[in-house]
């Protein structure tokens, strides 16, 4: 349960995980997780992602924005979380940018819901944007907690807990319930 300081995958820059993906391809999905970072770093870290069948496409990944992170040249804010969706040809891609706060744990939403991307941070609507065309995921041995899933590199130093993948877009109810989750705080006894 989110809360449990000792259940949170701890990623110190150096590491990632691995795993079999829920197959999703080209329905409709909800990825939904709580993350927290300290610093912002100097390149892009990735939070959760699932590769495209092309060579610089994703099929969808949360990325913290680092310092030197330019996107089709434009800066955009440091430390922010970015949702892009990308396609096989890597010629139409939905991105989007949301401000978070340093050190604290935050919740993110990313949906393509086979019309629309939507991206909810906190339990609040941040983005959304029409994008009918359908999603391409990877190879399903290819998506990463922690890393891209197209190369190894641009790796998250921070905490992920409780990530969720749905085959079906999740309503703005779900995710206020899935946000305002009880939480177990911990204090070790002294």
């Amino acid at each position: 349960m989110f809360g449990n300081p000792n259940r949170a995958y701890h990623f110190d820059g150096n590491n990632y995980i691995q795993f079999k993906t829920p197959v999703i391809h080209t329905h409709p999905y909800s990825v939904s997780f709580w993350f927290k970072y300290g610093a912002v770093p100097h390149v892009n870290n990735y939070l959760v992602s699932n590769g495209g069948h092309g060579n610089g496409s994703h099929g969808f990944a949360f990325s913290v924005v680092g310092s030197s992170h330019v996107y089709c040249n434009q800066s955009y804010p440091k430390g922010a979380i970015f949702f892009v969706v990308g396609y096989q040809d890597s010629a139409v891609r939905t991105t989007f940018f949301a401000p978070i706060s340093l050190g604290e744990w935050h919740h993110v939403t990313g949906i393509w819901d086979g019309h629309r991307v939507i991206l909810y941070i906190d339990g609040r609507l941040a983005q959304t944007e029409v994008c009918e065309r359908p999603n391409e995921f990877g190879p399903p041995e290819n998506m990463r907690i922690g890393a891209p899933s197209n190369i190894l590199n641009y790796y998250f130093s921070g905490q992920l807990d409780a990530l969720r993948i749905y085959n079906r877009p999740l309503s703005a109810l779900e995710i206020q319930a899935l946000y305002k989750q009880p939480q177990v705080v911990l204090k070790k006894e002294e």
